[in-house]
């Protein structure tokens, strides 16, 4: 059956899926048609926020944060850009308000609340996500 967050599938009608370790494979599964921005995966954010258009998940997603999950946040309210930043934070958008400034990856160190086995940025420091199509 089809997950209801973050996309894929999570068992079936009397079936269950099993995982080992603290990071279901499905937290870093983005949805078809998104991916890490390469050009700056790990890019450095400020007070003023990434995108010119920012939508701030908040506390609505900040306990299971993963940026499987951020990006099924950012799709259903129709943006084309997300990022995960802080361990709990989810950033949506239309527009960079600058090029990204690429940091080195190891800046983007913090745990995703929502699966401690995968990192979701750093302090000021933001992964982005974005939509081919």
């Amino acid at each position: 059956m089809p997950c209801t967050r973050g996309g894929g599938t999570c068992g079936g009608p009397g079936l269950i899926e099993v995982f080992a370790g603290p990071d279901p494979p499905h937290a870093a599964q983005l949805p078809a048609g998104w991916s890490i921005f390469t050009a700056a995966p790990c890019a450095q954010d400020s007070a003023a926020r990434m995108f010119t258009d920012t939508l701030i998940a908040g506390p609505e997603l900040a306990a299971t944060d993963t940026p499987a999950a951020c990006v099924a946040f950012c799709i259903a309210n129709e943006f084309t850009k997300a990022g995960v930043e802080g361990g709990d934070e989810c950033y949506c958008g239309t527009e960079f308000r600058a090029t990204p400034e690429a940091l080195d990856p190891s800046e983007c160190d913090l745990p995703c609340q929502g699966a401690p086995g995968t990192l979701c940025g750093g302090n000021f420091a933001i992964q982005l996500y974005t939509s081919s199509t």
